[in-house]
């Protein structure tokens, strides 16, 4: 389908509702301002980074992002310790300072109402000097920055994209979300040349795509070549930049742009609640809702989607027949739903071959009225089910510590 006047219209409201005005940008560079003058360690530059360096922040957002450039010549047999010095140093400036672990730790403080990322990097020239993947992401920075500076209104279209991201649920390379980063969107609206364009474009991908040079693509390694999307990133060749998008999320975001493209909506661009009706008529629909662990988001995240799996994973005996993980910092909600609400009282339980007859008798000890199966030629026993009922099994599960020491608090909604 072509490109309509009512995309345009939607397209253009989204931007008016999301791009800063001239009072936004001025208190955000008063801020910027502020935090760069208390960041005073020697050998070293405080930058901003991120969507502030590249005047693609959405109105309204609180985070900044800085990078504290460290002297090359004096620091690159120390990039170990980069994190170290920089804790030191900013906590003779700022009251509270969190330390959060990553490839190389970096900090968050709060300041009149704005969270900023702290990030330590060598203040490398070019790539090949890096000692961490953190020292990439000044030419990141620049690679974007410069594009914009060729074609001024990708801003707002990156913007554009970064909302409809973040309303369909898949803004963010964390495990939880296994989306795309905003370097990913920066680079495919970069290459399509808009949002429209880039939505266009993804409601035609196919099963797998590759964008960037082919024979660059064939020479990334195994695990690189996963993604059902080969992004090859201009700044690192070596590098698929779309790694870590999983294949539920491609297909999500194929299926997204598809309906935008042929069924323009502005609530394509508004985040929908859960389709429950939807769930329900796949089966028996479970809610259960948990409280994250105290720890870096994407951390946190990571940890509560590991408890979803396991439980999704654990539940086979009812059928699941789909399942669906929401997530924000402060509640992770799971959806199960399922073909069954019980499973049979007994079970059977098959044990060893009879060629192997020590294990027979320790399966003997741990199992009462062992028989012989003559056609599989091994032995069974017939064990009763601890939990035949659905909402009985789900508690069971509920206090295993696969689930129990990934989340703080968990509740069976129904």
């Amino acid at each position: 389908m072509p490109i309509t006047k009512k995309h345009k219209e939607i397209v253009n409201s989204i931007l008016e509702e999301v791009s800063p005005k001239q009072e936004d940008k001025k208190i955000l560079s008063d801020i910027q301002k502020e935090v760069l003058k208390k960041i005073k360690l020697p050998d070293t530059t405080p930058k901003i980074g991120g969507s502030g360096a590249k005047n693609t922040w959405l109105k309204n957002t609180h985070d900044i992002d800085i990078y504290v450039k460290f002297n090359y010549s004096k620091y690159k047999d120390k990039s170990n310790k980069l994190s170290d010095l920089l804790h030191k140093s900013l906590k003779k400036s700022f009251s509270k300072v969190i330390r959060i672990h990553g490839s190389r730790d970096y900090f968050q403080i709060s300041h009149k109402g704005y969270t900023l990322e702290i990030v330590p990097i060598l203040a490398i020239t070019k790539p090949e000097q890096s000692k961490n993947i953190t020292d990439f992401s000044i030419f990141h920075v620049k690679y974007v920055t410069d594009k914009i500076k060729k074609n001024p209104k990708l801003a707002d279209e990156i913007r554009v994209s970064k909302v409809f991201a973040r309303a369909n649920r898949f803004y963010g390379a964390e495990s939880h979300i296994g989306g795309f980063s905003g370097y990913v969107l920066e680079l495919l609206v970069s290459k399509y040349g808009s949002f429209l364009k880039f939505a266009t474009a993804v409601s035609k991908w196919e099963s797998n795509t590759i964008i960037g040079n082919k024979k660059e693509a064939e020479e990334l390694n195994w695990a690189k070549k996963q993604s059902p999307l080969i992004l090859i990133d201009p700044v690192q060749p070596e590098r698929n930049a779309a790694a870590a998008l999983s294949k539920q999320q491609y297909k999500n975001i194929i299926s997204i742009c598809k309906k935008f493209i042929n069924s323009p909506k502005p609530e394509h661009f508004e985040l929908q609640p859960v389709d429950i009706n939807k769930l329900q008529k796949k089966g028996n629909l479970t809610i259960i809702e948990a409280k994250p662990l105290t720890a870096k988001r994407d951390v946190a995240g990571a940890k509560a989607l590991k408890a979803f799996e396991f439980l999704v994973k654990h539940l086979a005996p009812f059928e699941v027949t789909d399942s669906f993980f929401d997530y924000d910092d402060k509640t992770a909600t799971y959806y199960i739903s399922t073909k069954k609400t019980e499973i049979p009282k007994e079970y059977t339980h098959l044990g060893p071959p009879l060629e192997f007859k020590k294990e027979i008798v320790a399966f003997k000890k741990a199992n009462k009225n062992v028989k012989i199966d003559k056609k599989q030629n091994r032995v069974y026993a017939i064990r009763k089910t601890k939990n035949p009922d659905l909402n009985s099994y789900i508690k069971d599960l509920l206090i295993q510590k696969e689930v129990s020491e990934r989340i703080k608090d968990i509740f069976l909604m129904c």
